[in-house]
């Protein structure tokens, strides 16, 4: 279409509705596409129908994949005529990013999600479907136990959110997301700071999920900082909201915070209630690796009653779960529980093996509260075996706890 009086650079910008073009050279362009001036606004309702059409039939398609035939979603995406230059092309793209996430298809969630990422960086829109995309990588990465890799695709989230955008629910999500990942990661302040920041819109925040995951991670993080009212308190009114809404995903964790409270204060009857209801959603729970969570609280409970069976048997469902699920940081922290009830029975042997298996997965995957604690049972174990390996763990132990403070000034407590 170039010539003489217009050019590519020009046509480029009037496709991508660049303001400054001079309106002479639009008319021009319009000349040479017989179009006539007049014929505009129809033109311009037709592709706003097909648009609504498209945006249709994609939201078809993503509430298949919510009600769980992510296979009949693909088929429906696949099915639908949206080229690259569509304006559409990336929310398809993120969509399909979400059905590969859901199937553990890695490599077609991650490679349709930058696709969706490059494609929206391109376009002036507000539809925040790059912040969508990001949100939806570090998804990938915390199910791949990448949880550095998680935390740093949801703050490239948080930084291409559009505040005036569509899916103002985003934001609170990929800020709820972020909390977990610290929390998981052993960075109990940062986390809490991620809260404190969001608690201020928790009664205007759209999405009922967000809300409850900030109601965990509030009561979870004042667990692990040692104030069990405070836990206490935003564990009730959350497992309230979550029993108003039927989300057992939320009533799961929070019953067990609720829990780990009783469990602290050494009332071990209310804590196993506590655990026992947790249990009681385990059936429809979409995520199953949580579960071993409570088969860790529930062996530390047996272990204080001294049913050392019961013990046992808890945290070998909790291991067998973690391996099952590729939960790294849970089966971690199983491992050491097992080591250390083993540990109390004078089974320093058996204990070191657990021990081992735990500080290999920690420094694997750089948990390091968890190494700490997998270092101070392999200490606890060899003190009285081998004076050698004592001293190595304990050296060991004293470099990982200097990297804790380095890294969040104080060292606090962390089983799962």
């Amino acid at each position: 279409m170039a010539d003489e009086n217009i050019s590519p650079a020009t046509i480029s910008n009037i496709e991508r509705g660049v303001p400054h073009v001079n309106p002479q050279r639009a008319v021009y362009l319009l000349e040479k596409l017989n179009i006539d001036m007049k014929d505009l606004p129809e033109l311009i309702l037709g592709e706003k129908e097909k648009l609504k059409e498209a945006q249709f039939h994609l939201n078809s398609a993503d509430l298949k994949r919510e009600m769980g035939d992510i296979q009949g979603a693909i088929a429906k995406l696949d099915s639908l005529e949206i080229g690259d230059d569509h304006p559409l092309a990336p929310t398809l793209y993120s969509l399909k990013g979400k059905c590969y996430r859901g199937l553990r298809n890695w490599k077609r969630a991650e490679r349709n999600l930058y696709k969706g990422i490059q494609l929206a960086s391109q376009r002036p829109d507000s539809s925040n479907i790059e912040a969508v995309c990001f949100l939806e990588l570090g998804l990938c990465q915390y199910l791949q136990n990448d949880l550095d890799g998680a935390l740093k695709f949801t703050e490239s989230g948080i930084d291409a959110f559009q505040q005036e955008g569509e899916r103002q629910y985003i934001w609170h999500q990929l800020h709820a997301n972020k909390g977990i990942y610290l929390e998981r990661l052993g960075r109990t302040a940062t986390a809490m700071k991620v809260v404190e920041e969001n608690w201020k819109d928790i009664e205007r925040m759209e999405s009922v999920t967000a809300k409850l995951t900030f109601y965990w991670l509030r009561s979870e993080l004042n667990y692990r900082l040692e104030l069990y009212d405070e836990a206490a308190h935003y564990a009730a009114e959350g497992l309230e909201l979550a029993r108003i809404n039927r989300k057992f995903s939320s009533i799961f964790p929070l019953a067990i915070v609720l829990g780990n409270v009783h469990l602290r204060q050494g009332e071990l009857e209310k804590a196993e209630e506590c655990f026992m209801n947790a249990l009681g959603c385990k059936d429809k729970l979409d995520d199953q690796k949580s579960i071993s969570k409570v088969y860790i609280r529930l062996g530390t409970l047996y272990k204080l009653k001294k049913q050392y069976d019961q013990a046992a048997q808890s945290l070998e469902k909790a291991i067998g779960i973690g391996k099952e699920q590729n939960d790294v940081p849970r089966l971690t922290s199983a491992y050491i529980a097992m080591g250390e009830l083993l540990l109390s029975l004078e089974k320093k042997r058996e204990a070191i093996e657990y021990f081992n298996e735990a500080l290999s997965l920690a420094k694997k995957h750089n948990l390091k509260k968890r190494e700490h604690r997998a270092l101070y049972g392999l200490a606890s174990s060899w003190e009285s075996l081998d004076e050698q390996e004592f001293q190595k763990c304990m050296h060991n132990m004293y470099k990982v706890q200097g990297e804790l403070r380095q890294n969040e000034g104080v060292v606090i407590d962390e089983v799962d």
